[in-house]
């Protein structure tokens, strides 16, 4: 061989994309590497000969041992076939596999080894991740209920998962070949064996139903699925598919075509309109009912035929509502007016529910429509009943608060007489509140030592027979006061049921006070009315006699005097009867009460304040008559007596007042117009009147010193002024 071509050689094995190195076998040294050992070892083929251990430094450890075998194996038979790791510069690992070959030399022995070897790391790579993928898939495959398999197009089925061993009792040796047409129905084998070989010629996914016997001898309803698998020429090479349990399915498919026709029945007898209808509005179902009351065929009142029977002024309100419910997918229910086939339109309740497939996915409404025209007119009057049940609580109340309002006691009690409910003036009355009373009859609460039994008999006998009663009786409050009642209990009855009892009751206290205060003075103006009418007659008949005695013609001065002092004691008698009658009706005394406590000691004036003028001509010659020093005026109305006052306040003053004048100001102005003018100078009341309410009145006023009744006299002068 020339230099030449060996030139030639050694450029194609530099440049050869296997791996090509030489070690010489007595001195173990790196004789030759070509460039490809630069992608494997990282380092290029003049480092490696400038530094020879990096060749063998650079074997994975664990890998040394193999080297080294087939070291000795190539040694003793001229070759050996090995795959070892390298270590690369830059930490990484690399696979080759190759073949060592040895050279003799001229002694006959080997004195060269030869390596050519060929970069597997991408592959082994591939491998590995192919062996992960396959574990993956047989992990997820044995983990999902899914029955899953593969099939070749040479060999047949070549794997099943554990879903499908669970299922059919086979494990995949049992299957080899066509014997997994064994678990297949027999009925089934013809079809499958048609249709597989159409499939694996064309290559193409499929769907198979069929019957699989599952390990309990039962058969079952399959869908069996699968898609190609294709090599890198786009040959189909089998099928990955899977087996799923239609029995159910078809079970419940069965149900609903059942249930539908038992739906329909059941609708088709039902009085009410009942519909179905699409996700798109459209109603593909009417039972009969709904062509009974329109008129309409089926065909007509499909989609949106049937809309024609709803009223004009019903429709946009409908389809707004309507539409609402169909985009939100929720039930509704609304009111409108349809037509029958009568021509009159109908008042209708229309419900509708919104559907869903098994998926979850929207498929339309069912609905019904229920005739409500009689609910409506009924509602229409039961909404006029409420508007009068609402005034006339309004009236209750109202009524209510008149009852609480009211002084007058009213209770309310069960057909047992106890206690239900008592307005405010009862416990304004008893000290009682309604708590209290409640459950309680009222005779535990309010009858007393003095109440008379025989009027609470009758009450409680009344009760008894559910009657009505009037009475009066005596009670007693709850700190022991007694007042009296004026009680009217009436019976409540519904129907022939007594249910209970209300009581008003009227306090009359007050006029059963008055009633005893008048029997008290009735019985003293009996026991008066013989002695003093006698007295009073016997007194007057000596008084006319005397006075007609006067009238006789041959009367001389001395007797005429004598007459008037005759007078004088019938008259001082007759006044002394009034007073004593006066004090004893209306147990007040009418001269001497001194009831302001004013002391009246010299006096430099006397005014004389009355529109009788005999009365005051008397009264002047009386007071002149004992008290001839001081000076007196005569006034016959009060306000001519108060312009003195004022012009003349600063004197010693003593007036004696009359109470009653016969124009519009009374004894009363003239003592109001004295307190404003703040005089402080005494005031006897000397009136006719004997009204006990006059008395007290006159006690009010500070300078009113003393009270009288007419007339005046001698003996009253004397008092008032201590002599």
């Amino acid at each position: 061989m020339n230099d030449t071509l060996k030139m030639h050689i050694l450029d194609v094995l530099q440049y050869s994309r296997e791996v090509i190195w030489c070690v010489d076998m007595n001195t173990f040294d790196l004789l030759y590497t070509n460039k490809a050992c630069f992608d494997v070892w990282g380092y290029t083929p003049e480092e490696m000969m400038a530094d020879k251990s990096i060749f063998a430094s650079h074997l994975h450890p664990e890998d040394a041992e193999i080297y080294q075998k087939g070291v000795a194996e190539a040694k003793q038979n001229g070759k050996s076939h090995n795959e070892f790791r390298i270590i690369h510069k830059d930490g990484s690992v690399k696979v080759i596999k190759g073949d060592a070959i040895f050279y003799k030399g001229e002694n006959g022995l080997p004195d060269t080894l030869t390596g050519i070897a060929v970069d597997v790391t991408r592959e082994r790579e591939l491998i590995e991740d192919l062996a992960i993928s396959q574990n993956r898939f047989r992990s997820i495959s044995d983990n999902t209920p899914v029955m899953t398999w593969t099939s070749s197009v040479d060999t047949g089925v070549n794997y099943v998962n554990k879903a499908w061993v669970d299922f059919t009792g086979k494990k995949l040796e049992e299957l080899h070949g066509a014997d997994w047409m064994s678990i297949l129905h027999p009925d089934d084998h013809d079809i499958i064996n048609r249709q597989r070989s159409v499939i694996y010629h064309e290559g193409k996914p499929f769907e198979i139903e069929c019957r699989m016997q599952r390990k309990d001898g039962v058969y079952r309803y399959m869908m069996l699925k699968g898609s190609p698998q294709y090599d890198s020429s786009n040959n189909c090479i089998g099928f990955v598919g899977t087996a799923v349990d239609l029995t159910d399915i078809k079970l419940l498919n069965e149900q609903l075509m059942d249930s539908e026709l038992r739906f329909k029945s059941i609708a088709n007898d039902s009085p009410i309109l009942m519909w179905t209808a699409d996700e798109h509005k459209h109603c593909t179902f009417f039972n009969t009912t709904w062509e009974t009351f329109s008129g309409m065929k089926q065909e007509e009142l499909m989609g949106d035929g049937w809309t024609k029977l709803i009223h004009p002024d019903d429709i946009a309100g409908f389809a707004r509502e309507r539409d609402t419910h169909f985009e939100s997918r929720t039930p509704f229910g609304l009111e409108c007016r349809l037509m029958g086939k009568d021509g009159v339109y109908r008042w209708m309740q229309v419900t509708g529910s919104p559907q869903f497939n098994s998926k979850g996915e929207f498929s339309g409404f069912v609905g019904n429509g229920t005739d409500i025209t009689d609910l409506k007119n009924f509602s229409d009057q039961v909404q006029k009943a409420n508007i009068r049940m609402q005034e006339a609580l309004l009236e209750s109340k109202r009524l209510m608060r008149v009852i609480n309002r009211t002084n007058n006691i009213i209770v309310l009690a069960d057909a047992e007489g106890r206690i239900t409910w008592v307005n405010d003036a009862y416990t304004k009355t008893t000290g009682y509140t309604i708590q209290e009373a409640i459950g309680k009859k009222p005779g535990e609460l309010v009858h007393g030592p003095e109440t008379d039994p025989g009027t609470v008999a009758l009450m409680t006998d009344a009760i008894v027979k559910g009657e009505m009663i009037k009475a009066e009786i005596l009670n007693y409050s709850k700190n022991g006061d007694k007042y009296w009642l004026d009680v009217r209990i009436e019976p409540i009855y519904n129907g022939d049921t007594l249910t209970g009892f209300m009581a008003i009751e009227m306090d009359i206290t007050q006029r059963k006070q008055d009633e005893k205060a008048l029997a008290e003075t009735n019985k003293k103006i009996r026991q008066f009315s013989f002695i003093t009418s006698h007295e009073l007659r016997h007194e007057f008949s000596k008084i006319m006699l005397l006075l007609n005695a006067g009238k006789l013609q041959d009367n001389t001065t001395e007797d005429i005097l004598s007459y008037f002092a005759e007078l004088e004691d019938p008259v001082n008698k007759i006044n002394r009867i009034i007073q004593h009658m006066n004090e004893t009706l209306l147990s007040a005394e009418t001269h001497g009460t001194n009831f302001n406590n004013r002391n009246i000691d010299q006096v430099d004036e006397i005014c004389l304040v009355d529109d009788d003028r005999l009365i005051n001509m008397i009264n002047k010659r009386l007071i002149s008559k004992i008290l001839p020093d001081v000076q007196i005026k005569v006034f016959e109305a009060p306000d001519s007596a108060i312009e003195y006052m004022r012009i003349q306040p600063a004197l010693n003053r003593l007036t004696f007042l009359d109470l009653n004048f016969p124009d519009n100001k009374t004894g009363w102005d003239f003592l109001d117009a004295y307190t404003q003018l703040d005089l402080q100078q005494p005031v006897i009341i000397l009136s006719s009147s004997i009204d006990n309410d006059d008395m007290e009145r006159s006690k009010k006023y500070n300078q009113v010193a003393d009270y009288y009744s007419k007339p005046l006299s001698i003996d009253v002068i004397n008092n008032i002024f201590g002599r």
